[in-house]
């Protein structure tokens, strides 16, 4: 348990060094050299997408069991009434194609 602990406290101390060190590097870099932080723009703009995209996908991925609960509550609702409804559906199965049908059967 103690192991645990010293581990999670370890790896946040990591992850909040990590952090300052990116987000300081590029003050750090026009502070000492705007010349050469002219030069680099692209590659702080690839770094600074690169943190947006990372943000983007924290995003989406805290989403998922709520679109997951989502998705399958018809389904869940259709085998307590004793229908096939969802499984039948013509309309239903056109908007999503039969190897995305079978993952969520």
């Amino acid at each position: 348990m103690v192991k645990l602990l010293v581990a999670k406290i370890l790896c946040m101390v990591g992850v909040f060094f990590f952090m300052l060190l990116g987000s300081l590097l590029p003050v750090k870099i026009i502070e000492t050299d705007f010349e050469k932080a002219h030069r680099s723009k692209k590659i702080l703009s690839l770094c600074n997408t690169f943190g947006g995209g990372v943000f983007l996908a924290t995003c989406f991925n805290a989403l998922l069991p709520a679109v997951r609960e989502k998705v399958r509550a018809p389904w869940v609702l259709a085998a307590a009434l004793g229908t096939l409804w969802p499984r039948d559906s013509d309309a239903f199965s056109t908007l999503i194609p039969s190897s995305v049908e079978a993952l969520m059967l």
